[in-house]
C-alpha cells in the first residue's frame, strides 16, 4: 500500500509564512516579543552577573526562532514549550550543580561580582555622609507588598519630602499630609474650618450621630465604633466614640486614652479633630483622607507607617534600603536613632585595575578566589587604624578541583565521609535484603493455602506500607525514645538494658534498620506475592516427583523466578534507600555526631543527609559547592551500582531460561 503525498495546500498551511498576510504578520509579531522579552532578560541576568541561566535561555530562545521560522521543523512547533521547560527545569539544574562543583558557591561567596561590589559599597560601615549634604529626620512606612517609604524632615531647611525606595523624592503636598483645606488657629489647638465640611455645634453632636454605628478612617485607625462608652472601663477594644458624652477612647495602648472632639460634618461623613485629654497628643479624622496624628500622616498612597517595634524587626532591611534618586540615594545612618543623609562611599571601585580603593587613605582591595583581600603594600605606614583584611560579602568563582581534592585530601573530611559511604552502602543492602527477606517469609505463609483466613491476614500485614512513611517515623522515634519510650521500658523491666537509640552509633544504626524493615516489608511481600502466584504448579509437582524436599523446591525454583520478576524492583528499591532522606531526617537527623570531623557528619547521616547538611544544615552557613560535588559522587556510585545489578538480574534471567 502506498502512502499518498502531502497535498501541497496543507503543506504550505503548516509554515510560519503560509495563510494570509494578516495571520503572518500575528505570528511574526508575536515572535518578535518573545525575542523582545528574552533579549532583555538575557541582557539584565548578564549584566547581574547570572551567566549560566543566560546562556541557557539564549540557546531556548535561539532553538525556539529555529523551530517556527523552519518549516521542515513544523512538528516541534508543538513540542517546543515543553523542550523549553524540560531544558530549563531539568537540564539546567543539572548543569548548574554540576557548575557549582567546581565553584566557591557557599555562605559568603553567594553573589556575583556585580551584586558583590555593590553591597560592599553600600555596607553602613563603608559610607560616610557626602559633604554638604544635609541631614534628615524621618518617619518610616511600608507597604503590603514589604516596601519602604521615608517621610524626610530636613533638620537645617524643615523641608518635607516623600522618598520611595528606588524612586526620585518629591515634596510632601498637604493632599498626601492629609491637612489639605484645613484652617486652624492661630494657637495651634483647633480647627476653625475644613474645606467641604461644616462644624457641628456641641449641643447638636447627638442629635447628628442618630443611627449611626460606625465611623470608617484611613488605617492604623480603621472602623471606630459609635456609642455609649464607660470612662473607667479598661477592657474596651480598638476605637469608640461617645456621641452624647462627645468622648473619643482609644483603647490599642495600655491605658486607655481619651480625647475630646471637635466634629465636622459633610455629604461623605464626619470629620473629628481629636484632643487628648491632660496630653499633647492630636489627631485629625477624615473619610477622605489620611489619619494625621501629630501632624504625621498615619499613611501615604499605599504605605502605612511602622510601628516601633515594626521599625525594630526591620532595622536591618531599613539601613540597606535606598531612598529617592536611586543615582543619588537617601539611606537611614546605622549610627543614629533618627537620622537619614545622602552617604557616600568610603570605596571606589576601579575596573582597569579591578580593584576596590579607599579614597581617603588610598588602601587597596584586589579580588582572591571571590574575595577583595587587603594589599598589604598599600597600606600607608602612618595610618592609625588598621584596615580589615578583607571585604564582605565576597562572590562565587570557578576554583576548579579544589572541592574534590578538598573531600580526598582533608583527613578531617574525608575520614567521616568514607564512614558515610560505607554505612551508605550497606544501609541499602541491608534494608534490601531484611526488606526481601521478610516479605518472602511473609508471602510464601500467606500464600500457602492451609493457612486461614489469608485476605485477612494480608490485609493487615499492608497496614505499614498505607500510612505514610513521615507519620510511622515520628511514632517510631516515640516508641525508641531512651526515656520515655515503651521499647525501653520492656527492655528494662525484662533484661536490664536500656540502649541509647539516638546517643549511641550502632544502637541508631539498629533503630534506623528496624524502622526501614518496618516500612518496606509490606511492598516487598505484595511484589512477591505476585510473583509466586504466576509460576505453575506443575513446576512444583514435577520436582516432587523427582524427589526435591521443600528447601530444594525453594532455591531451586521459587528463589530464581522470583528474583527475576522483582529484580528490578530490587534495584530500585536499593537506589530508594541509597537517598532515603525521609528516615534518617526525620528518625534522629544523621546523629550521634562523629567526633573530630570538621564538617557536620554523624554516624547515621548517608550520603543524602550529608549533602544536605552541608548545603542547608550547617550553623556556619551553606556550603552548595561542596554539597554539589557530593551529589555527583552520589550519582557516579548509585549510576555503577545500578550497572553491577542490572548485570546481576541478567544471571538469575539466564538460571531462570534452565529451571
Amino acid at each position: 500500500m502506498t502512502q499518498s503525498p502531502t497535498p501541497p495546500e496543507r503543506e504550505n498551511r503548516r509554515g510560519l509564512f503560509s495563510g494570509s498576510v494578516p495571520m503572518t504578520l500575528l505570528r511574526l509579531g508575536a515572535l518578535a516579543l518573545i525575542d523582545a522579552f528574552a533579549i532583555w532578560l538575557i541582557a539584565n541576568l548578564f549584566n547581574d552577573g547570572f551567566h549560566p541561566l543566560a546562556i541557557t535561555l539564549a540557546i531556548i530562545t535561539l532553538a525556539i526562532n529555529i523551530i517556527f521560522l523552519n518549516e521542515r521543523l513544523y512538528p516541534f512547533q508543538w513540542l517546543s514549550p515543553g523542550l523549553a521547560l524540560l531544558v530549563l527545569m531539568v537540564v539546567f539544574p543539572v548543569l548548574i550543580t554540576i557548575y557549582y562543583a567546581f565553584t566557591n558557591y557557599r555562605t559568603g561567596n553567594l553573589l556575583t561580582k556585580p551584586q558583590a561590589i555593590t553591597q560592599i559599597l553600600r555596607r553602613p560601615e563603608n559610607r560616610v555622609l557626602a559633604e554638604g549634604s544635609q541631614t534628615y529626620g524621618y518617619t518610616a512606612y511600608r507597604n503590603e507588598a514589604g516596601e519602604f517609604l521615608l517621610l524626610l524632615e530636613g533638620r537645617e531647611t524643615g523641608e518635607l519630602l516623600v522618598a520611595p525606595q528606588n524612586e526620585t523624592e518629591h515634596p510632601l503636598t498637604p493632599e498626601l499630609a492629609g491637612l489639605a483645606g484645613v484652617t486652624f488657629s492661630d494657637d495651634g489647638e483647633t480647627v476653625e474650618a475644613i474645606e467641604g465640611y461644616e462644624l457641628v455645634p456641641a449641643d447638636e453632636i447627638a442629635a447628628a450621630f442618630e443611627g449611626v454605628e460606625t465611623l470608617e478612617y484611613g488605617p492604623p485607625i480603621g472602623t471606630v465604633l459609635v456609642g455609649p462608652v464607660d470612662p473607667e472601663a479598661e477592657d474596651g477594644e480598638g476605637y469608640a466614640y461617645d456621641p452624647a458624652a462627645n468622648l473619643f477612647v482609644d483603647f490599642t495602648g495600655r491605658r486607655p486614652a481619651f480625647y475630646t472632639a471637635q466634629v465636622f460634618r459633610s455629604g461623605e461623613g464626619f470629620a473629628l479633630w481629636l484632643t487628648e485629654d491632660g496630653g499633647n497628643d492630636t489627631i485629625l479624622l477624615r473619610p477622605d483622607g489620611p489619619a494625621v496624628v501629630n501632624g504625621i500622616p498615619q499613611s501615604i498612597y499605599d504605605y502605612v507607617i511602622m510601628s516601633a517595634r515594626e521599625r525594630t524587626a526591620s532595622s536591618s532591611a531599613l539601613v540597606e534600603a535606598a531612598f529617592g534618586n536611586p543615582e543619588d540615594p537617601i539611606q537611614i545612618d546605622p549610627f543614629s536613632a533618627n537620622r537619614a543623609a545622602r552617604f557616600q562611599s568610603v570605596l571606589r571601585y576601579e575596573p582597569e585595575t579591578d580593584s576596590l580603593v579607599n579614597q581617603f587613605t588610598g588602601v587597596i582591595y584586589r579580588p582572591v578566589q571571590g574575595t577583595f583581600r587587603l594589599v598589604p603594600e598599600s597600606v600607608p605606614p602612618d595610618l592609625e587604624t588598621p584596615p580589615p583584611e578583607e571585604l564582605r560579602p565576597g562572590y562565587y568563582v570557578t576554583v576548579g578541583l579544589e572541592n574534590f581534592t578538598r573531600l580526598f585530601r582533608d583527613q578531617s573530611i574525608w575520614g567521616p565521609f568514607f564512614t558515610v559511604f560505607l554505612w551508605t552502602i550497606f544501609h541499602a543492602a541491608a534494608v534490601v535484603f531484611i526488606t526481601f527477606a521478610l516479605g518472602m517469609g511473609m508471602a510464601l505463609l500467606i500464600n500457602d493455602e492451609i493457612v486461614p483466613m489469608r485476605k485477612f491476614f494480608r490485609s493487615i500485614l499492608l497496614i505499614p506500607y498505607a500510612i505514610p512513611a513521615f507519620i510511622s517515623v515520628v511514632v517510631w522515634r516515640g516508641i525508641l525514645d531512651p526515656n520515655l519510650g515503651v521499647i525501653n521500658n520492656v527492655l528494662g523491666g525484662l533484661l536490664g538494658i536500656a540502649p541509647n537509640w539516638y546517643g549511641d552509633a550502632m544502637a541508631a544504626r539498629a533503630a534506623i534498620l528496624l524502622i526501614q524493615l518496618w516500612l518496606g516489608f509490606p511492598y516487598m511481600m505484595l511484589i512477591i506475592t505476585g510473583a509466586l502466584q504466576s509460576i505453575p504448579a506443575d513446576i512444583y509437582e514435577a520436582a516432587t516427583v523427582d524427589g526435591a524436599n521443600a528447601f530444594q523446591r525453594f532455591r531451586s525454583i521459587t528463589l530464581p523466578l522470583v528474583l527475576v520478576t522483582v529484580g528490578p524492583l530490587l534495584i530500585a528499591s536499593f537506589a530508594f534507600n541509597f537517598n532515603n532522606f525521609t528516615v534518617i531526617q526525620l528518625f534522629n537527623r544523621g546523629g550521634p555526631a562523629i567526633p573530630g570531623s570538621s564538617v557536620p557528619t554523624g554516624y547515621t547521616d548517608i550520603l543524602i543527609t550529608y549533602t544536605y547538611r552541608q548545603a542547608f544544615g550547617t550553623a556556619g552557613g551553606t556550603d552548595y559547592a561542596f554539597a554539589s560535588t557530593i551529589s555527583i559522587l552520589i550519582f557516579l556510585i548509585v549510576a555503577a551500582i545500578t550497572i553491577f545489578n542490572f548485570r546481576f538480574t541478567r544471571g538469575w534471567e539466564e538460571i531462570s531460561e534452565n529451571v
